[in-house]
């Protein structure tokens, strides 16, 4: 690098540190010929004129009769922070938006023993009561069998849940959409209009019976897996949701915080828009969902 370009590196620099100085003794605005003249003896073409600009205003200083939004670099660097604003949302969300605690978790868990030995304190059928419930329910629609039936069939949704366990979700919430998944398939009967399980039923054979009510567990477990990943990710949804809020609340009201002290006021709704990069609607709807916790901006003539 030659001694001259470091030269002009050097006084980029100093010009650079210089205005900004000056500009917080101008509450933070400039003309453009006041960026000029800090620069005089550089070589400034258009391209870069347009950089120290952005550079600028990017950095919360306004210029007159320009738009952060117009200038290219200015709007990449506010893109950018936008962009990392929502990528920390994103690693966060399940943190930022899960409000369920330990003693949460423990609660469930005691709750969700009490519920096994109920299961287990009754009485399983045998291979023979299955299948004399799987005959009466296919032959004579026979609701006391579909009643047993339904009561059998929840001792086997534990296992079904098993896999879902500790993703964010509590036990006792996985077990009751499993039951009524269950429940939906057993009583919907599309099973008995199935003609495999239809021939197997009338063979009178244990055997054939019992692999109806085997095929029949596992069409409950696939439309268990099924209406639990619907859960999960209605939940994970929320959680995303609630966790960009929280990011762009701390966003907002850091921007509020910073600019109050500059400009030894609070600021208005426009200007934090312009220093965070959302418009004036997102800003007012982040005021919302803070509960008016965001106290530093001036809200005089907006209705919130």
């Amino acid at each position: 690098m030659s001694k001259d370009i470091k030269n002009e590196e050097a006084m980029l620099l100093d010009g650079l540190a210089a205005i900004k100085d000056y500009a917080k003794l101008n509450a933070d605005m400039l003309t453009r010929e006041d960026i000029a003249g800090f620069f005089k003896g550089i070589e400034l073409d258009q391209a870069k004129f347009g950089m120290i600009e952005g550079y600028l205003m990017s950095n919360g200083i306004k210029i007159e009769g320009l738009d952060a939004k117009d200038n290219a670099y200015a709007k990449s660097v506010l893109e950018e922070e936008k962009a990392i604003i929502e990528k920390e949302a994103e690693e966060n969300d399940t943190k930022a938006g899960n409000t369920l605690k330990e003693a949460d978790y423990t609660e469930d868990e005691a709750m969700y023993k009490d519920y096994l030995e109920e299961l287990n304190a009754i009485e399983k059928l045998s291979d023979h009561d299955k299948a004399d419930c799987l005959t009466k329910i296919f032959n004579e629609n026979d609701e006391d069998a579909l009643i047993r039936l339904e009561t059998e069939l929840m001792k086997e949704t534990p296992s079904m849940i098993e896999e879902f366990k500790n993703k964010g979700i509590l036990t006792s919430d996985l077990i009751q959409e499993a039951n009524l998944a269950m429940i939906a398939y057993v009583t919907n009967m599309n099973y008995v209009r199935d003609h495999d399980k239809q021939a197997a039923i009338k063979s009178e054979e244990l055997e054939s019976i019992l692999g109806v009510y085997q095929e029949m567990l596992d069409e409950i477990k696939s439309d268990v897996s099924a209406s639990i990943n619907i859960m999960i990710d209605e939940q994970m949804d929320v959680f995303k949701v609630n966790g960009k809020i929280v990011n762009r609340v701390n966003m907002v009201n850091d921007s509020a915080k910073d600019l109050k002290e500059e400009l030894v006021r609070k600021p208005t709704v426009a200007e934090v828009a312009e220093k965070t990069g959302l418009s004036e609607e997102e800003v007012i709807d982040t005021i919302k969902f803070s509960a008016k916790k965001i106290e530093d901006i001036d809200l005089k003539g907006i209705k919130i």
